[in-house]
């Protein structure tokens, strides 16, 4: 994404919708494609997916209000919403916060993701193609 002069915004400046948000997370965390009784296939998220889902969105709220009193205290004008930075450092919370490994119960993200880092390239790779 470049900006008005032409130059390649960073994930630091570049600034997000809800829309590519929900986009990253959803992609982290995909519907299942299943079928219902008469055969019609349709997507549902399981609730451990959804529970990793808000999870995730409250960090990068979390990431995003922190910027923006770090750019106040610092006398700087922050970049006035959330960025792709905001949004990859959430998804790195919740690695490291939220999430738990597989050795303490929760094979299903572990299975999911494998280690932490697999799950932050993943989200990097997301936001790179915002």
């Amino acid at each position: 994404m470049g900006s008005e002069d032409g130059s390649v915004q960073g994930f630091k400046q570049r600034l997000v919708t809800e829309d590519q948000i929900q986009k990253v997370v959803s992609g982290l965390f995909p519907a299942q494609r299943k079928l219902d009784e008469d055969g019609v296939p349709f997507e549902k998220v399981s609730g451990k997916a959804e529970k990793a889902r808000q999870l995730i969105l409250d960090q990068i709220e979390k990431q995003e209000e922190r910027a923006r009193i770090a750019h106040a205290d610092a006398g700087k004008q922050g970049p006035g919403g959330v960025t792709a930075l905001d949004v990859f450092l959430g998804v790195s919370e919740y690695v490291a916060k939220d999430r738990t490994t597989k050795n303490e119960g929760n094979s299903w993200v572990a299975a999911t993701f494998g280690t932490g880092a697999d799950m932050r390239q993943k989200a990097f790779d997301l936001v790179s193609g915002l």
